[in-house]
C-alpha cells in the first residue's frame, strides 16, 4: 500500500508541477506571502509549497485551520496579508470563510489532482462599514 500511495504521489507531483509553474503559481509573487500553508500529509503539497516560499513563512498543516488562526492568523489578519497555500480544499475554504470579515480582496485558487488546491489569498484592512 505504501508503494502504491509513493508512485501516486510521485506521479500526481510530475503532472502537477509544470501545471503549477505554467499558471504562475510558482513564479516569483508580486507581492511575498506572509505565510506559505502546506497540508503535511502529502509529500507534494510541501515540494509545491517550497516553490511558494521565497520570502514566506513556510507552514505545515493538516486538515483543520482552527489551530493556525487561533495561534497565528487572527492576530495578523488585523493588517494585509498575502498567502498562499498547497492544501485541501476544505483548508482553503475555512481560511477564505475565517478572512471575509478582513477584507479579503484577492482569490485565486488551482486545483492540482483530486485532493489538493494550489491557492493564494490577499486581504485589505477595511472600515468599519465593512468596506476597503
Amino acid at each position: 500500500m505504501k508503494r502504491r500511495l509513493f508512485l501516486k504521489s510521485s506521479a500526481l507531483s510530475a503532472l502537477a508541477a509544470p501545471t503549477f509553474a505554467q499558471n504562475g503559481f510558482a513564479a516569483a509573487p508580486n507581492e511575498a506571502a506572509s505565510k506559505v500553508f502546506y497540508d503535511a500529509r502529502f509529500a507534494e503539497a510541501r515540494i509545491l509549497a517550497r516553490r511558494l516560499s521565497a520570502s514566506g513563512d513556510l507552514m505545515p498543516v493538516s486538515e483543520d485551520i482552527t489551530a493556525a488562526w487561533v495561534k497565528d492568523l487572527e492576530r495578523l489578519a488585523a493588517k494585509p496579508l498575502a498567502l498562499r497555500g498547497v492544501t485541501t480544499e476544505s483548508f482553503f475554504f475555512c481560511l477564505k470563510t475565517l478572512l471575509q470579515p478582513h477584507g479579503l480582496t484577492f482569490t485565486r485558487v488551482e486545483r492540482l489532482g483530486p485532493d489538493l488546491h494550489a491557492w493564494e489569498l490577499r486581504t485589505g484592512i477595511t472600515n468599519k462599514n465593512g468596506t476597503a
